[in-house]
């Protein structure tokens, strides 16, 4: 495998990780929901970071644990626990 294929499965590999954390950010921005959060006013960008890399590290358990990436157990995994990490830094 060359470079270019190994940094493209990464990539592929943490993009839903990534994915689920910017549209997370985006849709706590908004009027609907913000009220449902209490937060303080930090950064775009921090929440992104931590849900992306908490959603890394449950992705890495899902392909360890399962010997294969892209399960749905792996997935379920992911979506717990960015929203755990979500629940767990706004405060409730």
């Amino acid at each position: 495998m060359g470079l270019f294929d190994f940094i493209n499965h990464l990539f592929n590999f943490v993009l839903p990780a990534l994915s689920l954390a910017l549209v997370l950010a985006v849709l706590l921005r908004l009027p609907l929901f913000s009220r449902l959060v209490t937060r303080v006013e930090t950064p775009w960008y921090r929440p992104v970071v931590r849900n992306f890399l908490v959603g890394v590290a449950a992705l890495t358990i899902g392909l360890l644990v399962l010997g294969n990436d892209g399960k749905m157990a792996t997935y379920l995994l992911l979506v717990a626990a960015v929203g755990c990490s979500q629940w767990w830094f706004s405060g409730r």
